[in-house]
Order: C-alpha cells, then structure tokens, then sequence
C-alpha cells in the first residue's frame, strides 16, 4: 500500500505567489478554468498545482502521492514547507490528533443520523438514497427481515440497538461468505 503526503507552506499566500520564486526559474502558469483556491506553479518543465485552505488563507499544500521530483523538493524547500503523511492530523488539516478524531467521530454520527433516516424511510415506503447493489442496500435488506419479525425495531428508542443488530448480522454473513474458499 502507498502513503500519500502533502506539503503544508505556512507562509502567507501573498508570498507564495509574489514572484520571489522567478530568481528560481518557477513562475505562476494561468488558465481560464483556474478557481481562486487553485492556483499553478511550473518551471516550464514540472508543475505544482497548489490548493488553497478555505478556512485559512496563510496555509497552501500540495499533494506528493510517489516519490517527490527534484522541483517538489525545490519547492519544499524554498517554500519552508512542512510534509505531513495521510497518517498525521495535519495532513487533513488540523493541529492535533485529538481534533482529527473529534472530527471524524461527528462526521461518523452524521453519516449514521442519514443512515437511520433514510433507512426508516425505506421501511416506511418514502423516499431514500439507497441503491441497488451498495452495502448499504444490504443492510436496508436485513433491516427489512427484522422489522417482519419484530416492528419495534422501528421505535425510537430502540434505534441504536436496531442499528448495532444490523451491523452484526451484516459482518457475520460477510465473515461467513469470505470464509468459503472458492478453489
């Protein structure tokens, strides 16, 4: 497996792009469809797509995903820039470890409340987002047999205990079909 890493400039953007690079060789390439957030650096040669952070404009980064040219390490270096891997906080953005798991906790219940809520609008016969052949389906589908046989699964305040039975059953049978061999 590859590990993606991304250099995080911490200099303000005025900098980045204010020409100081040209004594290097590398200029800022423009395009019509380039957005605010997206901007190009080259030295007629390589490239460097920088994206700008929403949120905070004195930080920029650029993705490595294989082993960096000898232009991204110029850059890196000339830039003061910090590389993060995908297994560090600042690489997705934020300080510590502590905030990078709080975020992905709430995103996690987020996608949970969406689940539950187009769930019981399948179950009730309404609209939902569920598509054939997902993992989702799937599980919609155990969902379906355990409300045929206990209704109360769809009360309330037996919500976490529906969606905990559903995720078991739903691992077993996967467990159970990956343990056949097929050979």
């Amino acid at each position: 497996m590859s590990t993606s890493y991304c250099a995080v400039i911490k200099l303000p953007i005025e900098q980045v792009f204010d020409k100081r690079l040209w004594r290097h060789g590398i200029i800022e390439f423009f395009e019509e469809e380039i957005t605010t957030l997206d901007r190009c650096l080259t030295n007629g040669i390589d490239y460097i797509w920088i994206h700008l952070n929403k949120i905070n404009e004195t930080s920029c980064a650029f993705q490595v995903d294989r082993i960096p040219t000898d232009f991204e390490l110029q850059l890196i270096e000339l830039l003061e820039a910090n590389v993060y891997s995908e297994h560090e906080p600042q690489f997705w953005g934020f300080e510590t470890m502590e905030e990078w798991h709080s975020a992905m906790e709430e995103e996690a219940r987020i996608e949970r409340e969406e689940f539950y809520a187009n769930l019981v609008a399948f179950l009730k016969f309404k609209t939902h987002k569920f598509k054939k052949g997902t993992v989702a389906m799937d599980k919609v589908l155990i969902a379906h047999d355990l409300v045929i046989e206990d209704p109360t699964f769809l009360v309330a305040e037996r919500k976490d205990q529906f969606l905990e039975t559903i995720d078991k059953i739903y691992y077993e049978e996967q467990r159970e079909k990956h343990q056949e061999v097929p050979w």
